[in-house]
């Protein structure tokens, strides 16, 4: 698996979450919050400010972060179970 969460490193319902996404290194799962009455799963995302990026234009590895394109930005993601689920995260954007 190429996150840095792999099946037998779970320990908590947020590790089980970072497994499932497949996270890279540089992104995490903040936080999460469920409404049983929607049946809604939101998944708030963020990144480590230090780590490195590709360029979305050419395609250069290994670029720091340099600001946000988007402060906080929402995709309907795969149901996890029977539950609507939502990724919140922030964009960023480097410099090439």
């Amino acid at each position: 698996m190429k996150g840095r969460y792999p099946m037998a490193r779970i320990e908590s319902e947020i590790d089980m979450y970072q497994a499932a996404l497949q996270l890279e290194k540089t992104w995490y799962v903040e936080r999460r919050e469920f409404n049983p009455e929607t049946g809604r799963i939101d998944l708030y995302l963020n990144f480590d400010r230090k780590g490195l990026f590709t360029c979305v234009t050419c395609g250069t590895d290994g670029l720091p972060f340099h600001d946000l394109v988007m402060k906080r930005h929402t995709w309907r993601h795969l149901d996890f179970w029977e539950h609507y689920s939502y990724l919140h995260m922030p964009l960023p954007r480097v410099r090439c």
